[in-house]
Formats: structure tokens, C-alpha cells, sequence
């Protein structure tokens, strides 16, 4: 129960008020009503009693029948004079309960007596938006046609009627919405957290942006009949979110790829980084799928409709994607990461071969200077967290994987911007099998990181030279791999033991010697 805040009155002359106010009022009928006794509420009537007394809360007679949707109990209040437009201390209305019923008749009947068409709850929740929800044609008409604004926006996110019917997937009420005047290309508000700026991050998913259409709101919540309806309706499927996401991206981030693929069919533009992102998500596992409907679609289908509609194969991402609570950062990546960079790191040669095919650069970098081979060993891909979970490939997927990039041309020993070569890559994971297969293909065996660390060093778990911190921040990610540094000790021709070696001292070490360097 929310306190009433009266100016001049303590808490004593409040309750005192209420007191009086619960022995003068004869609430009675409004009980009547609210417990659904029919003959009580016509024996009070028939006393004429006041219809318009109020519970304790506020709520009268009529608003309890909107409730029940008790329409004959309804039309004997109204033709007693009760008042149609009282509210309650929540600021819920008669029509507002009808309309978050669903009920055409009640909310007409309410309408006739004089009900605003307009009203609002105190967030501004129109009886249109609420109608708009539960997906009754008949209410949203009635309200309509007595002057309901179908481009209102609540005053929570700038939602319109238009936007929470898509989201419910109710295409009958976005036909009708669109038909009586609905912008299909409206946006919600652009929600700004201030506080999320200041230090470290606290949660694992930045707040939603929202700046949503309803043709995005539709995409998210896989609402593809309501889409369906957008799209006849001249919605614009290449407006883009205010993180830089359009309905296309929504939907396949979401793995809706029945809808995703509409939308590409129905004109979304297929070089928008929904490439990329495709071949991402394509292989991420879902802890909690969709369950909503059953996909006909695959994201490899999407893929070859996008590339049949000419998706460039090196095309990718204008921003990054937003850290999702159901992706964590696996698809954050390089932002300028290709599709083709994208399926290597997943090992899926199906999708990488459709990209070479098309034209793909198996040698292109990404600004960190990362190839598809360093992304085929993990060089370049953040760690999995969040509800999707990026399976790390096994060494014969990723030996599959570099030698289709390497029969076209891939440079095996190709180095980042940090200095590591895929077979440092390979080192650090501890993949045996794909050391040697890079070792038989020309791998260099010696080359330096900018840590001043070979591969054999990686696989001892040395952190190499920097600062102290960075030093740390290097070895949390660091493991030994005895048998890795044994078969690269063989391949380099060294002892099978070489514990004198500085390099293969332990992290805690070179952590060590790094700070005191440092002093």
C-alpha cells in the first residue's frame, strides 16, 4: 500500500483520517462487486446506495466489474450514475482494467458512458497500449474509433501501441494499428545510464539501450507473423538501434534465423555486418534457446541467402556488438573481423569454404593484426561467458581448418600485433597434434613474441618481459604443457630436459624477475 504524502498532516492525523474516512464510507457495494455477489450488489442498488464510494484503495464499484469483466453488473452501475472516469489510488481506471482485459464489450460500454479514450496509467500507459498487448483486435478498434492516439508513447521507454503488439507477435492488432495511421518507423526512447561510465564494471551485460522499432522489437522477441505485418506495412528493415543493430543483426543475434532470413529476403541490407555475425552465432551453443517456435531456418541457410544477395565475404562489423547477458563477449572479437575470421575460430570449415569460394582473403588482418589461422588456435578470441558458449574446436578441427587456409594461400607464420604466430597459438593451448602439423608445414620454431618468448617458452607457461602487472595479467591465462614443450624441444633439437634454461622457468619466476626489473 503506497502512503499518501499530505502536506501539514503527521502520521497520526493521517491515520485518524483514514480512520474516519474507512467508518463514514459505506463501501459496501464496491465489496459487493469485488466478491462477485450479484444479489447483494442489486439489493444495494435498489437501496440507492452511493455507487461512487470508494475502498480504502481508491477502487469503486465499476472499476471491480471492469475487473471481473462483469459487463450486466457494469451496465446496472452506469445506469445508477456511476462516474466512469474515477480512479483508484494507482491511478487504474475502469477502462484501463478493461482494456488490460481485453474485453471489446466492456470497453465500448465504458467508452458510451464517457470514458477518455485517452487515458493513461501514471506511467503512462494508454488503454491502447494496454489493449494493444493482450492482442484483441475488437478492443483496440473500439478504443480507435473513439479517438485513442495510436502514436502515443508511454513515459518509461517511448513505447507506442504499435511496438508492444509486435512485440507480443499480435499481427492482427499491427494490421490494424498500421491501417489507422501507425508509424511502423518509429523509435522508443534512447536510454542513457550515466553511472554505467563511472569505474570498473559491475555486471556481466550493459543495460539495453533501447531506441528500438517495432520491427526490432519484433526480431528480438521472434515474433515473425507481427514482422510479416511490418514489413506489408512499409516498415524499414536497415534503420539501425542506438548500439548500431539492425532488425536483421537482432535476429540473428537471438538465433531467430526464420525471421533473420525474411528479413534479408524483404530487403535488409546483407553488408550490414550480419555476416559476421551469422557466422558467429551459427556456432555458439544456447544454454536457454528460444522456445517460442520451431525454426525452420538454419544460420547455415541464412548465410547462402546472404551471400547469394551479394554480402561481400570480407565484410564486417561498424561497432561492436553489445556485451549481452546471453553472449557474454564471444561475439564481441576484433570489430573488424571477417566472417571467414569468425568460422575459423569455431572450426567450421562448411561456412568457410562457402566465404572462399565467394572471394574470401584468407590473408586479410584485423586491426590487432590477427588472421583466420591465429583465430583457427585462439589467438584473438576472448574467453566464452554469459548463456552462449563458443566450444573450443579439437585439434583435428583446427588442423582441417589451416589447411584449407593454407591451400589458399594463408601465410603460416603470419604474426600479430603482439608478436605471436599461430604456433604460439597452438603452444599456449597445448594442441601437440597441431604443433607438429605446423611444424611439417614451415612453421618457424624460434620466432620471438614481443614478450621475447618462443613458442617453447608458451608452452612452459613463461609470461616473457613487461611490466609487473601485465606480467600477471599474462599468467592467469598461462598453463604448462609438458608434452607441447617436449615435442617442440624435440622438433628444435634441444635435450628432451633443459631445466638450467631460463626460459622454462615457471610464471611466479619471470613474474618475479619482471618486477624486480621494474625497481
Amino acid at each position: 500500500m503506497r502512503l499518501l504524502h499530505l502536506r501539514g498532516v503527521g502520521i497520526l492525523g493521517l491515520g485518524l483520517a483514514f480512520g474516519l474516512c474507512a467508518m463514514a464510507a459505506d463501501a459496501r457495494l464496491a465489496d459487493a462487486v469485488e466478491k462477485g455477489d450479484a444479489a447483494a450488489v442489486r439489493s444495494l442498488i435498489a437501496q440507492h446506495v452511493n455507487v461512487d464510494v470508494t475502498q480504502v484503495d481508491g477502487s469503486t464499484a465499476l472499476l471491480w466489474a471492469a475487473r471481473n469483466d462483469d459487463l450486466k453488473v457494469a451496465e446496472l452501475l452506469i445506469a445508477a450514475g456511476a462516474d466512469v472516469k474515477i480512479a483508484n489510488r494507482y491511478g487504474v481506471t475502469p477502462l484501463t482494467e478493461a482494456a488490460t482485459n481485453g474485453s471489446a464489450a466492456m470497453v465500448e460500454l465504458l467508452l458510451k458512458a464517457g470514458a477518455d479514450a485517452n487515458t493513461t496509467l501514471p506511467e503512462g500507459d494508454t488503454a491502447l497500449m494496454l489493449a494493444a498487448k493482450t492482442g484483441e483486435p475488437e478492443t483496440v478498434k473500439a478504443l480507435i474509433d473513439h479517438g485513442a492516439k495510436v502514436n502515443a508513447k508511454e513515459d518509461w521507454h517511448g513505447e507506442t501501441p504499435l511496438m508492444l503488439a509486435a512485440g507480443q507477435n499480435h499481427a492482427a492488432v499491427v494490421k490494424l494499428l498500421i491501417e489507422h495511421g501507425a508509424d511502423v518507423n518509429a523509435s522508443a526512447t534512447h536510454l542513457e545510464f550515466p553511472d554505467m561510465k563511472k569505474g570498473p564494471a559491475q555486471v556481466f551485460s550493459v543495460y539495453p539501450a533501447g531506441g528500438l522499432t517495432a520491427l526490432m522489437d519484433a526480431a528480438r522477441d521472434n515474433s515473425y507473423e507481427a514482422a510479416q505485418a511490418l514489413l506489408d506495412g512499409k516498415a524499414n528493415p536497415n534503420l539501425k538501434s542506438p548500439q548500431g543493430l539492425s532488425a536483421a543483426m537482432i535476429a540473428i543475434l537471438n538465433g531467430h534465423w526464420d525471421l533473420a532470413k525474411m528479413l534479408i529476403d524483404r530487403g535488409s541490407d546483407v553488408n550490414d555486418g550480419s555476416l559476421p555475425l551469422a557466422a558467429d552465432v551459427r556456432n555458439l551453443d544456447f544454454l536457454r534457446p528460444a522456445q517460442d517456435r520451431v525454426e525452420t531456418a538454419t544460420a547455415l541457410d541464412v548465410i547462402k541467402d546472404m551471400l547469394a544477395k551479394g554480402a561481400k565475404p570480407d565484410s564486417t562489423l561498424s561497432e561492436p556488438i553489445p556485451v549481452l547477458h546471453n553472449f557474454g563477449t564471444n561475439v564481441k572479437g576484433p570489430v573488424d573481423s571477417t566472417a571467414l575470421y569468425r568460422a575459423a575460430k569455431a572450426s567450421d570449415v562448411t561456412v568457410m569454404q562457402l566465404l572462399i569460394d565467394k572471394g574470401a582473403n584468407v590473408k586479410l588482418k584485423a586491426k590487432d593484426e590477427t588472421t583466420a589461422l591465429h583465430a583457427a588456435v585462439g589467438i584473438g578470441v576472448p574467453p566464452a561467458m554469459g548463456d552462449a558458449v563458443l566450444k573450443a574446436p579439437k585439434a583435428p578441427q583446427v588442423i582441417a581448418t589451416m589447411q584449407l587456409l593454407l591451400d589458399h594461400g594463408a601465410d603460416i607464420n603470419a604474426v600479430d600485433g603482439t608478436g605471436m604466430t599461430p604456433l604460439h597459438g597452438a603452444a599456449q593451448r597445448g594442441l601437440d597434434e597441431v604443433v607438429q602439423f605446423l611444424a611439417d608445414h614451415g612453421a618457424k620454431l624460434d620466432v620471438k613474441d614481443k614478450r621475447d618468448r618462443t613458442p617453447l617458452d608458451i608452452a612452459n607457461g613463461v609470461a616473457g618481459k613487461g611490466k609487473e602487472n601485465d606480467v600477471a595479467m599474462v599468467g592467469r591465462y598461462l598453463e604448462k604443457h609438458p608434452s607441447t614443450a617436449a615435442l617442440l624441444r624435440k622438433l628444435m633439437g634441444l635435450p628432451a630436459e633443459d631445466p638450467a634454461s631460463a626460459k622454462d622457468k615457471p610464471v611466479e619466476s619471470a613474474k618475479a624477475e619482471a618486477g624486480a626489473g621494474e625497481k
